[in-house]
Order: C-alpha cells, then structure tokens, then sequence
C-alpha cells in the first residue's frame, strides 16, 4: 500500500557493557523467584545514555523491541514523533549483560516518502516468516488531528505495505467514545504459529468504564477475530506470547511499578467484539495471574519500562526476556535495559 523512505546505514555503534560492576551496568546471581510454572532470575542490566548518537538521531524514545532467534538480530522502535524510526542491529548476552550493536536505522514514511500523519508507535514484531514487520500505531486524537490506531506492516526496511483492520468500535469518533489519547495501542505480540496477531490498548476506551480491549487478529488478513476484556491495575505497556492461548501482559505506571501476568484464553472469557460499550456490562474478563514483580529482582530501580521481548535463549537452553525503558526522548535520562533467565516449570 505505502512505501517508506530509504533505511540509513552507518558504522555500527557498539553498546558495551563492562562486566563488572559499574555505574551504568549491573550484574547479580539473584536468588530465583519462583511462581507456578516460571522461574525468573536476573541476568543485568545496562543504561544506555540518553545523549547516544548514532547515524544523526538521538537513540531513545524506546516503546518497542523485537529479537529474531534465528538470526541474532534486533529492532528497537522509536517514538520519535517527528522522525518515526527503527533501529536495527544484533543482540547477545555477553558478560551477563545486554550487550546491543546497532547497525542501522529505517524510517516509516509513506509512499511517496513522507511522514505517515498522527502516526504514535507505540510497539513493534517481526515476522520471520514474511520477513515483515509490523508495528502498533496508536494513532492521534487531538482537536486539529484525529487518527485511527492500527497495527501497520511494513517490509524489513520499512516500507508500508498494509494495514490491519481497525475494530470499529476503537476508531476515534466525533462523540469522543473510541481511542483516548494516551490510552490507544500499546502491546503487539504475534503467536508462535504465526497466524495471529493479539493487539493491546494501554487503557479503557472512552465508554468502557476500566475494562481493556485485547483483540486477536488473523495475521494473513488483519481482519479482527475476537476481543476480549481485560482488567489492569496500571496501564498495559507490552503483551508477549507464550503459545497460541497464553500471553504475558506487562503493567506498569512509571518507575519503580512493572509488573508482568500471564493470560491464558483457554480459561474463559466473554468475547466483547459486538458490545460498543463495556462500562455497566456483564462480561467474563481474561483470567490473570501475576508472574512477576520486576522490583523485586534485586535491581535500584526500575524505570518506565516500555518494550518487551523474547531474548537470546541461553547455552542450557533456557529461555531469557529483555525488557527496555522509554526515556522520553530526555537527553538527561537514560534507558534501560534489562535481561531476565526465564525457566519455564
């Protein structure tokens, strides 16, 4: 449908982290925490400055991340709201630390090369398969702009090549129900099958009262196949999946809050697709459970935590996530990164 301006190559920029302790780096042999079927323990984290260069932008913004297993390579997604971008490059744990390379970063534009208007991304996947990435844009909802949210795809480069369909009941409407300001799209996360694609809102919509719409699209054709209600003590800020019925949802509310639960439809919900409004329903919300408490992993602090991904799965065979910090584009503040050892039990 659209194409993208050209992807801008440089020098690949390592991002080292030391392997000992160090201020902007931390290693640690903490004790597992343990839940019925994980066992999560951290492997380090790293700040990345927030006055990192590389290839003429400013590295941060950060509400997306995605690692592809079998090529060691990553994606970092940027909100950069004037410079919507990606960043591309590998991805290891080396010295129990994160250990990103950058090696080049992609614009989303339009067709004709121009900025994709009201355009927020908010969270991105890459799929294997097609070779294609897809991005979750939370659209615009101010008194000069009005766009909808939607899940865009893209080419590995970046070049907008379709659109999923739009719930109509998320679209932003002239009598303020839909998409809040935000509240919009916020998690992606595509089933390991790769036929579906699940998509979160941060928050309610404006007639739903406190109930988050999760909506499960079919991945050949966009087109919405089921939503479901969830409720959240904080914002959702990223969903990941774990197989074609369970997902993990991390909340969190600024820093020092992330927490990661586990959904599992399988369990039960009432598909709320045909309700345009949830607040005063009756409804089954997805059954939750929290998994993991992230302050609890023995980390000083742990800021507003933005992307999550699948990591590099280790020489034993476990598997690991990465999780990574929006700094809002604030040169003062840094990201974070941070590496956890996942034991499913």
């Amino acid at each position: 449908m659209r194409t993208i301006a050209a992807i801008s190559v440089a020098t690949a920029i390592a991002i080292t982290l030391p392997t000992s302790a160090h201020a902007d780096a931390t290693q640690t042999g903490s004790t597992p925490i343990t839940t019925p079927g994980y066992e999560f323990s951290l492997i380090g984290e790293h700040n990345l400055p927030g006055t990192t260069r590389y290839a003429g932008t400013t590295v941060g913004g950060i509400t997306g991340v995605d690692y592809d297993q079998a090529s060691g390579g990553f994606r970092l997604l940027s909100d950069d709201r004037g410079d919507t971008r990606f960043y591309t490059g590998r991805f290891t744990l080396h010295g129990n630390c994160p250990k990103p390379v950058l090696t080049g970063v992609s614009r989303l534009r339009e067709a004709d090369g121009g900025r994709i208007a009201g355009a927020d991304p908010q969270a991105l996947r890459y799929d294997a398969a097609t070779r294609r990435v897809l991005w979750a844009d939370a659209g615009e909802r101010t008194t000069r702009l009005k766009t909808d949210p939607a899940v865009r795809e893209a080419t590995a480069k970046g070049t907008h090549v379709g659109r999923f369909a739009t719930p109509d009941v998320q679209k932003v409407a002239v009598d303020g129900q839909g998409a809040q300001r935000g509240l919009s799209l916020s998690g992606l996360a595509l089933t390991p099958d790769g036929g579906q694609v699940l998509t979160a809102l941060r928050g309610p919509l404006a007639q739903d009262g406190d109930a988050i719409r999760l909506t499960l699209h079919d991945r050949a054709s966009g087109d919405p196949l089921v939503q479901f209600a969830y409720r959240a003590e904080n914002g959702i800020s990223e969903i990941l999946s774990l197989d074609e019925s369970r997902f993990l949802v991390l909340e969190q509310a600024g820093a020092n809050s992330a927490k990661l639960y586990e959904i599992d439809f399988a369990l039960g919900a009432t598909n709320v697709a045909d309700l345009p409004a949830l607040a005063g329903q009756s409804f089954l919300p997805v059954t939750k459970r929290l998994v993991l408490d992230l302050t609890r992993l023995g980390l000083k602090r742990v800021d507003d935590l933005e992307a999550a991904t699948w990591g590099p799965t280790l020489a034993d065979g476990t598997r690991t996530l990465v999780f990574v910090s929006d700094n809002g584009l604030d040169r003062r503040q840094h990201t974070q990164l941070i590496a956890v050892k996942v034991r499913l039990l």
